[in-house]
């Protein structure tokens, strides 16, 4: 993600609204992708881990008007002409699955982050606490 050094992962994430990850799955299938798994998710997440030529992506439906922020905010936050979650949306959703590594993330972006980012992440994980427990 674009808030913390590379950690050269095998894989990129694509996050769809829950109610479009049919959709979206229907499209990289006809692109060509292979499923290779159902993604075991929390906090009433849905995912699919696909495959083409060596590449490896994870869907990540999202539901609610939580994903419906998430998108809308990504709409607005283009780096190298594509759009990325928000910071405050990046850290909600590391924080639902309590993953070592997910924390760590955490950690390591918001000692990044300005004042303001800190701030609009405190309220989104507040609006949104019922996901991570």
């Amino acid at each position: 993600n674009q808030y913390r050094p590379p950690r050269h992962t095998a894989d990129i994430d694509f996050m769809v609204r829950l109610r479009d990850l049919q959709k979206a799955e229907d499209a990289v299938r006809q692109a060509g992708w292979k499923w290779t798994a159902t993604l075991q998710l929390e906090g009433g997440l849905k995912g699919s881990a696909w495959e083409k030529h060596g590449n490896e992506l994870d869907l990540i439906g999202v539901p609610g008007a939580f994903g419906q922020d998430a998108l809308n905010a990504a709409r607005r936050n283009y780096r190298g002409g594509l759009p990325y979650l928000a910071l405050r949306h990046v850290v909600a959703l590391k924080m639902i699955p309590n993953r070592t590594q997910d924390l760590a993330d955490i950690a390591t972006m918001l000692g990044h982050a300005s004042p303001a980012q800190l701030r609009s992440v405190r309220a989104t994980v507040k609006r949104n606490a019922w996901r991570m427990g």
